[in-house]
């Protein structure tokens, strides 16, 4: 079994708080102009739930005063 955990990763900006994602393992953040990115540790399709092995950046934008995902 285990015990479903996770991390959470919320933003707050003028009074307003943005749940951005659930990440497994989160390594690093760093935010530069208004960029942020997260590193870290995702899930595989083959990983088993308490292992995740995938190496991973996220990247969000503020935009408008929202913050948007940047795709790759």
């Amino acid at each position: 079994g285990g015990n479903n955990w996770s991390s959470y990763f919320k933003v707050f900006y003028q009074n307003k708080a943005t749940e951005l994602n659930s990440y497994p393992i989160i390594e690093n953040i760093k935010m530069k102009e208004n960029i942020i990115k997260i590193t870290g540790i995702d899930y595989k399709d083959t990983d088993p739930h308490c292992c995740p092995t995938l190496k991973k950046t996220w990247a969000y934008k503020l935009e408008e005063g929202e913050l948007v995902e940047i795709k790759k």
